[in-house]
């Protein structure tokens, strides 16, 4: 679990940096990302490119509550609350230790 918490750790600092960079190194080559009222994003890249959309229309900072996390063979779903829209990811525990 204290892995999982440092990687979260981890992602909220990328985030506030604004590094789209480190932020898509947290997710696999055909990751998916789901945010509420949002088309899916499949893929590193694909999430590389909307997080620059993002930081090019909005600048905020992130400080992430996980409420719930399940964990299903080698993916990790973490239900996350924060001010900004939430969004669900699903990322492979591999993923977590390398980048952590």
């Amino acid at each position: 679990m204290q892995a999982i918490e440092e990687a979260i750790a981890a992602w909220d600092r990328a985030w506030n940096a604004g590094d789209c960079e480190r932020l898509a190194s947290f997710y696999s080559a055909d990751a998916i990302a789901m945010g509420p009222n949002l088309p899916v994003t499949v893929g590193r890249d694909a999430i590389r490119a909307s997080c620059k959309k993002d930081f090019e229309q909005f600048k905020e900072e992130n400080h992430t509550f996980v409420e719930d996390l399940r964990i299903a063979g080698n993916l990790l779903r973490g239900a996350r609350k924060k001010p900004v829209p939430l969004r669900n990811q699903m990322v492979p525990l591999s993923e977590i230790k390398k980048n952590g």
